[in-house]
């Protein structure tokens, strides 16, 4: 073996190829490789690019004389689980999927051992915000994803797999849909796409060809990784429960199967699966039977996990997901009721351009809605403009204002047909919006009542064919409407003024004052936009 390992640290490979084709040198090799392996390990050098390529070269003869591929395995994995360096990382992979692939039995079993120190690897490295990371990670993720789509391959799904073909595989099968999820969960979820290279997008190019192969529907997938996560977490309880009624012998003594299970699948990497979809160039298998309000539901309720995180980054993911879903449906032709979850990502959104510190990702997320209203019918435009309206947050009812505006006017402009958004049918939606109680406080409802104020100064100034029916409801608009809110605000401004002259000359006070000064300056905004709009009223009579 010594004159093996001098060709190995000459780089001599094509004397080193001749001498592996003697019988005894490959004998020994066959005999000694527990050992033998370790020593080829401590020789690799990432700046001896002809001596690494002599190591690889006899693991892979190894991998073709030794006769437990099982005891092999285990071998190159004590030095693939050690985390020396990406080189070594990179030329333990093939000798280990030759091992895997000479297995002649619990092939899934041994392929989730080998997916979980690889997903270990990538998981190492941390993200940050230098370029020289993310390199990393991408070309462990490329390293990663080549080893295993031939896995994929292997057990690829068709419609001709017969179901002793699928429970044979299944194990193999779970495990790569695992690793994925994993990987789509960590790193990929906290990476920008808008701050990386081209790079990133073949990785999610491969990612969705595994994808594709181990299933003939990306929904179906998704529906069985989250029912599988809650059947998890279901055992967890139970096992949780038995122990709480057990004393310290009895736990002592309980069974090692009912302590043993599995942690669940990373939601987040399953709520990904659907932004791959957003990705130029993925294709995830979607059967074409589908109708799309069906997918864009089944999409949106993956996406609520990513539009609820607190990552920005994520968030962002899942703002991606909603607008590309909604932009590829025909406009006009889909139901309310139609899309699964909706009312829940919409409030997920609301939160956002509510609470959202990044005015940048707020208003990314407010393209979201006016993409969801145009693919509505007319019903169900109806439908969304009525529960947003009615909305327990004001700001929220203020934004609802502001699309019933843009779509009327549209209607208007381009002379767009729907009864829903005309005349009786506005009536309820009128009666919600123009209602004022002078006991509400006006800085509370101060972008409430401005976005109501400007759509009636829109349509008493606008609808001259009196297409809305808010001529004959502006009577109504001034007596519960514009006639409360100017009590309110003579009381409003009556108590800031009487609070700023009580305010004494101290720092504490002089804050107040400033708060106070503020809010005078609003409501008086709101009272010349109110004059504005009584105006016009008094000009209809």
């Amino acid at each position: 073996m010594t004159e093996l390992i001098n060709l190995i640290k000459e780089g001599n490979l094509s004397d080193l190829e001749e001498l592996l084709t003697i019988n005894s040198i490959r004998s020994n090799l066959k005999q000694q490789y527990w050992d033998f392996i370790p020593q080829l390990c401590e020789l690799l050098s990432e700046e001896s690019e002809a001596r690494s390529k002599c190591i690889e070269h006899v693991m892979l003869t190894i991998t073709e004389v030794a006769t437990s591929a099982k005891d092999l395995l285990i071998v190159f994995m004590e030095q693939f689980d050690k985390f020396i360096c990406d080189f070594r990382f990179k030329l333990l992979l093939k000798p280990i999927s030759k091992c895997l692939d000479n297995l002649s039995s619990k092939k899934g079993y041994s392929l989730g051992l080998v997916l979980s120190v690889l997903n270990a690897h990538i998981k190492s490295i941390t993200i940050g915000d230098k370029d020289q990371d993310l390199h990393r990670i991408f070309e462990r993720l490329n390293i990663a994803l080549d080893f295993v789509y031939p896995f994929a391959r292997q057990i690829a799904v068709t419609d001709a797999s017969t179901k002793e073909y699928r429970d044979k595989n299944n194990k193999q099968l779970e495990e790569i849909l695992l690793f994925v999820v994993k990987v789509l969960a960590h790193p990929l979820s906290n990476i920008d796409v808008t701050l990386s290279d081209d790079s990133l997008i073949k990785i999610y190019q491969k990612l969705g060809d595994i994808l594709s192969c181990c299933s003939r529907d990306a929904i179906s997938t998704i529906e069985k990784l989250e029912d599988r996560n809650q059947f998890i977490m279901f055992r967890k309880k139970q096992i949780e429960h038995q122990r709480s009624s057990l004393n310290t012998n009895d736990l002592e003594n309980m069974d090692t199967d009912l302590l043993d299970v599995e942690e669940p699948i990373p939601e987040i990497g399953i709520s990904m699966i659907p932004f791959l979809a957003t990705i130029e160039g993925v294709n995830l298998a979607i059967p074409l039977i589908y109708r799309a309000d069906f997918v864009t539901g089944s999409f949106l309720n993956s996406s609520i996990r990513l539009l609820k995180d607190t990552s920005e980054i994520i968030v962002k993911k899942g703002i991606n997901i909603a607008i590309h879903m909604f932009s590829t449906m025909q406009e006009d032709s889909t139901s309310y009721q139609g899309i699964k979850k909706l009312n829940k990502t919409l409030e997920a959104i609301y939160q956002i351009l509510l609470r959202c510190p990044n005015i940048d990702l707020r208003r990314y997320a407010s393209k979201i809605v006016p993409e969801l209203i145009k693919v509505l019918s007319n019903e169900s435009k109806y439908i969304f403009f009525e529960r947003i309206i009615n909305h327990s947050h004001q700001a929220v009812k203020g934004y609802g204002i502001i699309l019933l505006k843009n779509s009327l006017q549209e209607n208007m402009t381009f002379k767009k047909e729907n009864e829903y958004l005309k005349g009786e049918h506005l009536d309820k939606l009128f009666n919600d919006i123009f209602l004022f109680n002078v006991e509400k406080d006006i800085l509370d409802n101060a972008e409430f009542l401005l976005d109501a104020l400007s759509l009636f100064r829109y349509l008493i100034s606008v609808d001259k064919r009196n297409e809305t029916g808010i001529i004959e409801k502006a009577d109504y608009v001034e007596k519960n409407f514009l006639k409360p809110l100017e009590k309110s605000i003579d009381l409003a401004k009556a108590h800031y003024q009487l609070e700023i002259q009580n305010c004494n000359a101290t720092e504490q006070m002089n804050s107040r004052k400033e708060f106070l000064q503020a809010g005078i300056v609003r409501i008086e905004m709101i009272e010349s936009i109110l004059a504005i709009c009584s105006d016009l009223k008094a000009k209809k009579k």
